[in-house]
């Protein structure tokens, strides 16, 4: 499949140019690499070559998008805890027992959600729900976040994974919108950079952004 092209070539294209804010997708301030692009793929080749990539396989292979606009949290709680395989012990869709977002409500009422979304304990709650062990870190130095980073990201002994997510204001990465969540599934050192899965995904696409962004704020 190839993206269409305009049917009549004669008539003036009238879609509104891609730097417009528009309600299908968003451009990436200068200061985010793409994932997709040449500049992301050698960052993800140089975390991969440095062991710094392992986490990326089972949040990938668990990657969902959120399906509504305030919940970000419970979307990067449920691919996180399907990546780790734990059993929700609940039906997601008869018969099989699978996270998503709807199954993640022992903490806050659904509709609530929607309308006011998820604080940082909130989901620390929700996913200690779920039988996890959960950290809710705040104000790490850039040196400390690296390092915590840079261990998960290479995974454990016994192949078991210890996985992080970003709680962050996207207006201060130059992105509209406000407080979000997505997991962080790589880092490279050269750029000092991690990779951000971003839930939005009908958004943005998943970034590679420097570090002290990150640290800045909530790990």
């Amino acid at each position: 499949m190839t993206k269409p092209t305009n049917p009549n070539p004669e008539e003036p294209d009238t879609s509104p140019p891609t730097h417009q804010k528009s309600f299908y997708r968003r451009p990436l301030p200068s200061n985010l690499v793409d994932f997709n692009s040449a500049e992301g793929k050698s960052r993800f080749s140089s975390a991969l070559e440095a062991g710094h990539a392992e986490t990326f396989f089972p949040l990938i292979s668990q990657f969902q998008t959120q399906s509504h606009p305030a919940l970000c949290g419970l979307t990067t709680l449920s691919t996180i805890l399907n990546a780790l395989q734990i059993d929700p012990k609940r039906v997601w869709n008869h018969p099989w027992r699978w996270f998503a977002e709807s199954l993640l409500d022992c903490c806050l009422n659904m509709e609530d959600m929607k309308t006011e979304g998820i604080t940082m304990d909130q989901l620390a709650c929700t996913a200690a729900c779920q039988g996890s062990t959960v950290r809710a870190l705040r104000g790490l130095s850039a040196q400390d976040a690296r390092d915590m980073i840079r261990d998960s990201a290479r995974g454990n002994a016994d192949g078991s994974f210890e996985f992080i997510v970003a709680a962050y204001d996207r207006q201060a990465l130059g992105q509209t919108g406000t407080g979000h969540f997505s997991p962080i599934a790589a880092y490279d050192h050269a750029s000092d950079s991690v990779l951000v899965l971003d839930v939005a995904r009908f958004k943005v696409s998943s970034v590679f952004r420097f570090l002290l962004a990150s640290c800045n704020r909530s790990l």
